[in-house]
């Protein structure tokens, strides 16, 4: 485990899930979970198919940092200078760990601001009973204790954000999924702006390529197939 997290797991730690309260579950149905899973790991998507919910204020840029096979995909735009001139042990954690934080193979943590107040999504999703669907898992957690108010402000930010996950990015990739099915194209390219994903099945491949005694090597080698020749 300590090969394959590579020292991702030093920077999770800082979120304290360990002192997290649990304010709920749901169980998502979608396509294919690599097609479910590729909105996960890219913000081009943002503005155009949230275009109805949180989309027009989000950029569509996205920058990558990059342990081992997982990835954390943040912003361009984050006013990262603010802390320029500011000791280390004054930055805010809260902006130090904002973005979506992807543990390969099919995990992602998600933060949010529920009334100035972090709360997180952390989506797990698994091959459903035939090739075509999956199952996804979201918890939802927070450090701020629960009680009758936050609560209910937690209760409808989880709604809100199931009707995302389920009637946007899922309807459309059930879409997708139809539409390989039909064979019509053999094979589809992801674009440059399309590097999450990239690497996602990148490694997938790489993986699958690679003799088991030779992982734990592979997860600590700096191995990126988004820049492999």
């Amino acid at each position: 485990i300590d090969a394959f997290l590579a020292g991702y797991d030093e920077l999770l730690a800082f979120h304290r899930f360990s002192e997290a309260y649990h304010y709920g579950r749901r169980i998502l149905h979608g396509p294919n979970w690599k097609i479910a899973f590729d909105g996960y790991v890219d913000f081009y998507h943002l503005p155009v198919l949230h275009k109805n919910t949180f989309g027009p204020d989000m950029s569509p840029d996205a920058v990558f940092h990059r342990v081992g096979p997982h990835q954390r995909v943040t912003g361009p735009r984050q006013r990262w200078d603010r802390l320029e001139h500011l000791p280390e042990d004054e930055w805010p954690l809260d902006q130090l760990t904002s973005g979506v934080w992807s543990i390969f193979p099919h995990g992602s943590i998600a933060g949010f601001e529920v009334a100035g107040r972090r709360m997180y999504q952390i989506a797990r999703l698994f091959p459903g009973p035939t090739p075509e669907t999956s199952i996804t898992h979201l918890d939802f957690v927070s450090l701020t204790p629960p009680d009758d108010e936050f609560t209910a402000l937690i209760e409808k930010q989880i709604e809100f954000l199931v009707h995302v996950v389920q009637d946007e990015d899922y309807a459309t990739g059930l879409k997708i999924q139809k539409t390989l099915a039909t064979g019509t194209r053999p094979e589809l390219f992801f674009g440059r702006n399309e590097g999450g994903a990239q690497y996602v099945h990148g490694w997938i491949e790489k993986i699958l390529d690679t003799p088991d005694d030779e992982l734990n090597a592979l997860f600590t080698s700096g191995f990126d197939p988004t820049r492999a020749s």
